[in-house]
């Protein structure tokens, strides 16, 4: 049992109740679950708020093999004893908004939903400048930034100029700045192979 929680209670915990993850990224949302000892957990779901999350449809229901109506992008991670962890993987705008877990058990009355869910926000990231209002000439140095409400691993990050990758990181130092500065710049996540995706 967790602190606060009764084996005999029904009861789903959301670790984070609110989730920020910049689009591109996978998420995953850690979650425990309980119920009392003398019950069998036989199906597990999960549902996002714009269905119903009592009956459906789920974006993920254990009952159901190979339902086409189900991302690929969604995993469950967890089982069905007290882990009901959930992975979203390269999440998009689309994805934003309540997600909810529900239980069900072997008797009559042994249905179980965790209202209060987790909620997830997904944003762009953004290119802060230092001295943002200032003009630059030939010899100035300026910092950009590549910021997001996810302060995320700096590693994850990568700079590109014209589509070339130049640089890691959250921050990118441009010194002695010359014709040869310009350019379209860009922050960008890196994908599972060390990639990076598409702005």
């Amino acid at each position: 049992t967790v602190s606060g929680v009764l084996s005999s209670d029904w009861h789903v915990v959301y670790q984070d109740q609110n989730i920020c993850a910049v689009r591109g990224s996978s998420v995953i949302i850690l979650c425990s679950f309980y119920y009392p000892e003398e019950e069998t957990v036989q199906s597990v779901k999960w549902g996002h708020e714009r269905n119903d999350v009592f009956d459906g449809p789920f974006i993920y229901d254990s009952v159901i093999k190979n339902n086409t109506n189900t991302s690929s992008r969604f995993h469950y991670i967890g089982d069905k004893k007290h882990n009901c962890s959930f992975q979203i993987l390269h999440v998009t705008h689309n994805d934003t908004g309540k997600y909810v877990f529900r239980f069900i058990t072997n008797s009559r009355k042994g249905r179980f939903t965790g209202a209060e869910g987790s909620t997830l926000q997904v944003v762009d990231l953004e290119i802060l400048m230092s001295n943002e209002n200032q003009t630059f000439k030939e010899g100035d140095s300026v910092n950009l930034t590549c910021v997001s409400c996810d302060s995320g691993l700096p590693s994850e990050l990568i700079w590109l100029k014209n589509g070339r990758a130049i640089h890691e990181g959250r921050v990118l130092y441009l010194g002695n700045i010359s014709s040869m500065s310009s350019g379209d710049y860009v922050c960008s996540l890196r994908d599972t192979q060390g990639q990076p995706q598409e702005p």
